[in-house]
């Protein structure tokens, strides 16, 4: 990988390995990218000290992003795909919200007008839900 890395490097005359990384990627794709890029030269930095004072300076965006970085970085290690991971975890919220929703309707449940506590029983219920692929 470090060899391939170096060869596309020269081939398409950056100066730097990171060079190439689409800047339009979604983010996650992106941060990805950039961590594999700096594996590929040995490099596996602690993301989460890599800002010094992000979360003692009041800064919630950078913190946040500090944060997601850590994560992105932890799955890296693990050899998950954070994109794929994340998809997934939005397919499972969307179907859990279908199925929050049904049973809203079945009880003759408004959500947008119900109480607070009622949409998060609705919404723990649907976690109980048995789900079957059709």
């Amino acid at each position: 990988m470090t060899n391939w890395e170096q060869i596309k490097k020269v081939e398409k005359g950056h100066t730097s390995l990171v060079e190439g990384i689409t800047p339009g990627l979604p983010s996650l794709l992106y941060a990805q990218k950039l961590l594999r890029k700096a594996a590929s030269v040995g490099l596996t930095p602690d993301v989460a000290d890599s800002s010094g004072s992000a979360t003692t300076g009041g800064d919630d965006e950078r913190a946040l992003g500090d944060a997601l970085a850590a994560l992105v970085a932890a799955g890296t290690r693990a050899g998950i795909d954070g994109e794929s991971a994340l998809a997934g975890w939005a397919r499972r919220f969307k179907d859990r919200f279908v199925r929050m929703e049904r049973r809203a309707a079945d009880a003759g449940y408004d959500l947008a007008r119900a109480d607070r506590e009622v949409v998060e029983h609705l919404w723990r219920e649907a976690a109980t839900i048995e789900v079957h692929d059709d």
